[in-house]
């Protein structure tokens, strides 16, 4: 029954996202056109004269050819519109993360608060559908990254390198990843071992990378203007305050994490550490009022905040199911 009610939670969540929400924002009928001409773009890797990617709002994007090729696929072989063919993948690929969601959280907490947990999550993902009118490839990249925090927390190194080459394909974001191997795992008897199985991710990563911005990266270039992004997005979060989409979305989580950091373990600890590292890059290159694009912080915050509000709640204190499966190093 529990895991029933688990995946009408999740199958009602995302058909409300994506046709109550979705359907008034990046699936609005007259921005239709203007998708199609971005999924041309990126298809064929090629601007008209004059113009930049920039301009079109796709900078960097012609480095995430996973999603459109997968996209241009279906549509191929299937007959079904383009229009029609992302929904799908953003509809299934938003399930799956709800789902992943819970299993992931559930290594760290009981039944109960990991409910909490994906419920907040599923209260915030409207603020994913705001600002932009085409970014296919998000839904499934933070389906990758909760797969490959699933792997990392049970030491399971194999898939979770094969998850983050999969995962930059999609959306290079994960290539830092890595990152958070090493802070999970060093310890003074293995130190060696451990910095090199790091550089051998970040070797793949990177690899995997650079061969996406050699075939496809005249869209990728360098983030300049770094002073004017951050004048941009203080003036963002100066004018709307308390309705500061990142706000409304971090600030809950953070707090509760705080309130638990002495009681979560060492893994929960490091990913809202390494959620907070992320952060700073994003802030600086990005437009930090799109949380479409800082999912993966959330989800890296989320067992060291579901900690803090076990112990909010004193009442609930069924062991988490990893407590009595083998545990990981850390």
């Amino acid at each position: 029954m529990r895991t029933i009610l688990l995946v009408v939670l999740a199958a009602v969540a995302t058909l409300i996202m994506q046709r109550y929400v979705g359907g008034e924002t990046i699936y609005a009928p007259e921005l239709a056109a203007r998708r199609d001409t971005a999924h041309q773009l990126l298809l064929t890797n090629q601007l008209p004269p004059g113009r930049t990617w920039s301009s079109y709002g796709l900078k960097g994007a012609s480095a995430r050819p996973a999603t459109i090729y997968l996209a241009e696929g279906i549509h191929s072989a299937l007959g079904v519109s383009l229009r029609k063919t992302y929904f799908l993948i953003d509809t299934l690929a938003l399930f799956a993360s709800l789902l992943g969601l819970f299993a992931f959280l559930r290594l760290f907490v009981s039944p109960a608060i990991a409910a909490y947990g994906l419920l907040y999550f599923c209260l915030v993902l409207p603020l994913t559908y705001a600002l932009h009118l085409f970014h296919p490839w998000d839904r499934l990249s933070v389906l990758f990254w909760i797969a490959a925090l699933y792997c990392l927390r049970l030491n399971r190194l194999a898939a979770f390198a094969l998850l983050l080459v999969a995962g930059i394909l999609v959306k290079y974001d994960m290539v830092l990843l890595p990152g958070l191997y090493f802070l999970v795992a060093i310890r003074k008897q293995n130190v060696a071992r451990t910095a090199l199985i790091t550089c051998g991710l970040f070797l793949l990563a990177f690899a995997t990378y650079a061969w996406l911005s050699a075939h496809f990266g005249a869209g990728v270039g360098p983030r300049n203007q770094v002073l004017k992004r951050i004048l941009i997005n203080l003036d963002y979060l100066r004018t709307e305050l308390l309705f500061y989409p990142p706000l409304l979305a971090f600030a809950l989580p953070v707090l509760l994490a705080m309130i638990g950091w002495r009681s979560a373990d060492h893994f929960a600890r490091v990913a809202a550490a390494f959620a907070g590292i992320l952060a700073i890059p994003l802030f600086l290159a990005t437009n930090f009022a799109e949380v479409r694009a800082e999912v993966p912080l959330l989800v890296l915050i989320l067992p060291a905040a579901l900690t803090g509000l076990r112990s909010v709640i004193p009442a609930e204190r069924e062991p988490p199911r990893s407590a009595t499966a083998s545990p990981p190093p850390w």
